[in-house]
């Protein structure tokens, strides 16, 4: 049995014991309002009423009553709120904060991943007026979801290259004047996010992993705006297989960040298909890449 199992059933066992303070209260509070009706309407004398409300109450007053009401409920407030905290900490332990998408990029045979980015009784009382008091908790949720475009879900694809080439372009770079190398961040996303970069390992032959094309030679660049010179040839950066390079900050709900990447091809390169994957991670604005 989980933890969040026993936990839930707790917090069920905690709302059954205030519900049941609560009935408890209120029938009380009944019995006191009938027993001050029969006396109002002279069905019962004095000293029957008094004996009456003292075997009611057990010989306590109504103040007393009401203290150690709001002291239970109170308490039961406490183990609720302590047992939901628990929860969260054991299901934050389950998700994941961080959702990543796997995007192929290959030279002269394109590679298609298909990867997606990565949840009162009313107041019944003895007095004539009285309040009583609760607590209210929130717990807010980041939410955030990360879509590829069409040409980015189908893979980063160079075509045919021909040896010592510098700055090829992917193929839809320029599709339109802009690039259609695209990841939209959702509408309903509840916070800014900021989109890292970094290749598993240089360009290699899938059937002889020897043969590589290093990673120095991809380059990107990104950017919010999406027209025939922006993302910029001359702002490129080059990939990196070690460390996560920021591509684009604060993206916001609705926006996109649009993405032109190149490939140089050293002289000496062996012909054959090569790829590698390109890993693109989405933090929170404000959290590092790395």
């Amino acid at each position: 049995m989980s933890n969040i199992y026993q936990l839930k059933n707790e917090l069920n066992h905690i709302s059954k014991l205030k519900s049941e303070l609560y009935d408890r209260r209120n029938k009380l509070a009944e019995k006191v309002y009938d027993l001050n009706k029969q006396y109002k309407q002279s069905k019962i004398n004095h000293f029957d009423y008094s004996e009456r409300f003292e075997t009611l109450l057990g010989n306590r007053t109504i103040d007393r009553l009401e203290k150690q009401h709001r002291r239970n409920i109170e308490s039961l407030n406490h183990r609720d709120q302590a047992v939901r905290n628990a929860i969260r900490r054991q299901e934050l332990k389950k998700s994941a904060i961080v959702k990543t998408a796997l995007l192929s990029v290959m030279v002269m045979l394109m590679l298609v991943v298909t990867v997606p980015f990565a949840i009162d009784p009313g107041i019944t009382g003895f007095a004539t007026s009285q309040s009583v008091g609760t607590t209210a908790t929130a717990n807010i949720i980041y939410y955030y979801a990360l879509a590829e475009s069409t040409d980015f879900n189908s893979g980063i694809d160079f075509g045919t290259l021909v040896h010592n080439t510098l700055n090829n372009n992917a193929t839809v770079n320029y599709d339109n004047s802009g690039t259609s190398y695209a990841l939209n961040l959702s509408t309903d996303s509840n916070t800014d996010i900021s989109i890292c970069v970094k290749a598993n390992t240089d360009l290699k032959i899938h059937s002889s992993p020897s043969n590589i094309i290093g990673i120095g030679n991809m380059t990107f660049n990104a950017s919010t705006t999406n027209t025939s010179t922006i993302p910029s040839f001359a702002a490129r950066i080059e990939m990196n297989k070690s460390v996560y390079r920021n591509a684009t900050h604060n993206l916001g709900a609705g926006n996109a960040t649009f993405f032109r990447f190149w490939l140089s091809v050293p002289e000496d390169t062996i012909p054959g298909d090569y790829n590698n994957t390109a890993e693109f991670k989405t933090v929170r604005a404000g959290t590092d890449c790395a």
